[in-house]
Parts: structure tokens; sequence; C-alpha cells
């Protein structure tokens, strides 16, 4: 199962959708795609079976972890306090990098509907909403408000 999905940051919010798919059928419409774990949260793109993947690779500790076991594939935005990553998890290899507080940036296959939506002035959850328009992005919009520590 894949979450082929759209994830947009904009000004403080977090917003994702909640569709599901499996090849070009929609099996979930309100799935909730944020995960915690030890107080952080994980919004991730991708194969739901990359979950600890991708988890495992930021409580490493490194930016880069090469020859990653398995075949994961996701894209993924991390929300450590105010601290914000963006990254990503395939076979070669676990990688993330630190995003500015001040840009607004969007990932997964709506990505492209997101950032045009925000450079025209939406809002991060309107983002979501307009990138509706790729099919594999649907169901309730969510949104997750990044605050201090």
């Amino acid at each position: 199962m894949s979450r082929a999905t759209t994830i947009a940051i904009k000004d403080g919010i977090l917003a994702y959708d909640s569709r599901v798919t499996q090849g070009d059928r929609v099996l979930d419409d309100n799935f909730n795609k944020r995960r915690t774990k030890n107080g952080v949260q994980f919004f991730i793109a991708g194969n739901m079976t990359d979950d600890e993947a991708v988890m495992d690779g930021y409580f490493s500790g490194v930016d880069v972890i090469e020859d990653i076991e398995g075949n994961p594939n996701a894209d993924f935005l991390i929300v450590d306090g105010t601290d914000i990553y963006y990254g990503g998890v395939c076979q070669e290899a676990f990688w993330k990098m630190k995003l500015t507080n001040s840009t607004p940036y969007a990932i997964g296959s709506g990505s492209s509907y997101a950032l045009g939506a925000m450079a025209a002035g939406a809002t991060a959850k309107e983002a979501v909403q307009i990138a509706t328009r790729d099919v594999f992005t649907g169901g309730r919009v969510r949104i997750y408000k990044i605050t201090k520590k």
C-alpha cells in the first residue's frame, strides 16, 4: 500500500492529505499519515512499509546512511520541535536536510500543485486541497501546527 500523497508546509502549518492507494485503487480517504516517535512528528510519503526505515534513519543521528537493506522508497518531512527536515530513504541510502522555517515547501505526488498554490498565496491547507487534482492525493486534509518546545 502506498501513501503517494501531498504534504505542504507554510507559515508554521504543515498540511497533509489522507488518501491511501494500491496501484490505481483508492483504499482509504481518511488515513492519518502522521506518525509520532519519541516526541518527533513524521509525515511520510511513499510505501507504508517504510515508516520504520525512516524513523530508524532519523534517530541514528547522522544525515546519510548508505546501503539500507530491503527496498525502501519514501520521502518525508519531519518536525522535531521547531526544526523541520526534508529527506528520503531508498535502497541506496537514508538522507535528510534541515529546511528553513520561512520557505514554503511541499513533497509527494501533488507537490507541484501545492507549490504553485502557495506561490499564489494559498495556505498550506488550501494548497493540499488544490493538490487533490492529483489522483493520488485526496480525502480529508489534516493540519499540524509547528510550535516551540
